[in-house]
């Protein structure tokens, strides 16, 4: 598998770092398709690093011809903690779609009880797939 590391992670306490991530963070090998791993607590911060993050891959694609259709956040090691995280992925959400990019959201978000009806109510507004294997089965044989 090809991948391209981005050197943050979020660990259990919250707090951004520049540490080596436990495991890639950005995945490339299906075509048409960038995963996004999101790894432990999603916060306010973390949600806007991966807006900027999920901007970042869609200029690489425009500037290189990449043909990305999908962009897909994994949250298998991820917990949504904060309302104010929610932002910043429908930022990446509306950028996606100006772009014609659809974005997928796999695995569990945390408890989402702690997040309250509205940011619960606009986290199912995305697609979204119980785990990565069966988001990257259904988007790889999925028509262009």
């Amino acid at each position: 598998m090809a991948y391209v590391s981005f050197p943050f992670q979020v660990p259990a306490g919250g707090s951004p770092a520049l540490t080596p991530p436990r495991r890639p963070i950005i995945d490339t090998s299906t075509p048409g398709v960038r995963v996004i791993r999101v790894i432990g607590r999603v916060d306010r911060g973390t949600g806007a690093r991966v807006s900027r993050l999920v901007d970042a891959q869609l200029a690489i694609t425009h500037v290189d011809g990449c043909k990305i259709r999908h962009v897909v956040l994994d949250l298998d090691d991820a917990e949504i903690v904060d309302t104010e995280a929610v932002p910043g992925l429908n930022e990446a959400h509306a950028a996606c779609r100006r772009r014609r990019i659809t974005l997928h959201l796999s695995g569990g978000f945390g408890d989402q009880r702690k997040l309250g009806l509205q940011a619960s109510a606009q986290l199912r507004s995305f697609s979204h797939f119980p785990d990565l294997g069966i988001a990257l089965n259904h988007l790889a044989t999925a028509p262009a």
